[in-house]
């Protein structure tokens, strides 16, 4: 007795939601005096709920910081300190923004930051 079976894959089209991603300010000047925090911006196409994780990576590829809030908030803030505590230093950072709506559906933009200043090795 033989047997057959068949295999159906279904794949759905994925829904892009992020219509603009920033970061403000950008490039941001830090040092001892001035610390304030970047937001990172996002509108949406529609309204959509969900969670947003934002993951900061130095120039060298290392994950600084990993901050996560809720999608429809539109904003968050990065206080520009390492998921340690401390201040990072000026440079370049990437932000791998990845939003995941309600309905599963992913969406992911990335955006570089500049942080200038002065003495932020604390």
């Amino acid at each position: 007795m033989m047997e057959a079976s068949k295999t159906v894959v279904v794949l759905r089209e994925e829904k892009l939601y992020f219509d603009k991603v920033e970061a403000i300010p950008n490039p941001a000047f830090a040092d001892e005096n001035n610390l304030s925090n970047i937001t990172i911006k996002w509108t949406l196409q529609s309204f959509e709920t969900g969670k947003i994780s934002i993951k900061i990576y130095n120039i060298a590829g290392e994950i600084v910081r990993h901050i996560t809030g809720d999608l429809a908030a539109g904003s968050l803030q990065w206080d520009m300190k390492t998921d340690n505590g401390n201040y990072v230093s000026r440079g370049i950072y990437v932000c791998v923004i990845e939003g995941k709506n309600s309905e599963g559906y992913k969406d992911m933009k990335i955006l570089k930051v500049g942080i200038l200043g002065n003495n932020l090795e604390y």
